[in-house]
């Protein structure tokens, strides 16, 4: 267990605490190392990407019980030389004292590592209004052609990113007491579904509106 998800958000801290939690039998480990790459003072050659030779290692401080089958190793991280949207990514390596290394506490592969955050203060996801449907005429539509594709965009700016959206639902037909006729999206499936009869999806999900989709994208269309 960790007290980051595997991607995050902190406001900037000179004390910021992580929190792992190890599993082992017969005792715990005597020394586990967090590998830490901050993107203001690790990024040897300044190309933005997170690469394994980068890692600054960091000990982890052991439990004071290390005869317990789980434990909590702690370490902070002082994050305040990184400006607002800088990344700090880590990951756990280590073995008990029998050699068997630490498992699920990431790699230092692309997109491996047990997290990342961005330095960023949380906010509330923006609904800016814009968008509408694609190749049609603008303004509200009072009815829909059943026999007529149509295309749908609606902006959305998370300023956390992409990764910080549970959920998202449109209703085109928020006002029918019969059928909303309902779009929901779910991050854990990462697909829309429907329940109504009178839609069918062709296709449907999130992208970015400038860029590549990736974690820390805050410009969206769903």
């Amino acid at each position: 267990d960790c007290n980051f998800e595997l991607y995050d958000h902190r406001t900037p801290s000179p004390n910021q605490f992580v929190r792992i939690e190890v599993y082992d039998r017969p005792v715990l480990p005597t020394n586990l190392d967090l590998m830490v790459w901050r993107g203001w003072v690790d990024d040897a050659n300044g190309d933005g990407r997170i690469e394994a030779s980068e890692f600054t290692e960091m000990q982890l401080s052991a439990p004071s019980n290390l005869s317990m089958a789980r434990g909590n190793y702690t370490a902070v991280i002082d994050d305040t030389g990184g400006e607002m949207g800088d990344v700090v990514a880590a990951y756990v390596s280590g073995a008990d004292a029998a050699g068997n290394l630490i498992v699920d506490g990431g790699s230092p592969d692309v997109d491996g590592q047990l997290f990342t955050y961005q330095l960023e203060v949380d906010g509330p996801p923006l609904l800016s209004g814009e968008g509408g449907f694609v190749g049609a005429p603008g303004g509200r539509y009072s009815w829909l052609h059943p026999g007529i594709d149509y295309e749908f965009a609606l902006s959305v700016n998370e300023s956390n990113g992409w990764y910080d959206i549970d959920s998202l639902e449109m209703q085109l037909a928020s006002n029918s007491v019969m059928d909303t006729l309902a779009v929901t999206w779910t991050a854990d499936s990462g697909r829309c579904e429907t329940a109504s009869i009178n839609l069918n999806m062709q296709r449907c999900g999130i992208r970015a509106r400038t860029g590549e989709l990736s974690p820390f994208n805050s410009d969206l269309e769903f």
